[in-house]
């Protein structure tokens, strides 16, 4: 079971972190071009360089996604 949290909670590749913020993007039903969830992302991965669980990926999300709907 640690093995498996390990595995869970270790940090991902930037393709697997963009693949996650895509995913959530998408379950919350947005859509967005491809210039549009390229700029999504790299806002929510300078967002959480220091931390990477996916409770906190899924909120910098939804700051960046707040923050795009106040503009």
């Amino acid at each position: 079971m640690g093995a498996v949290a390990a595995l869970l909670l270790a940090p991902k590749s930037g393709v697997e972190m963009r693949q996650d913020i895509i995913d959530i993007v998408r379950e919350k039903g947005i859509k967005l071009n491809k210039e549009e969830l390229e700029a999504l992302c790299s806002k929510v991965i300078a967002k959480v360089r220091d931390y990477c669980s996916l409770e906190e990926l899924e909120e910098a999300v939804e700051e960046v996604l707040d923050e795009k709907k106040e503009a």
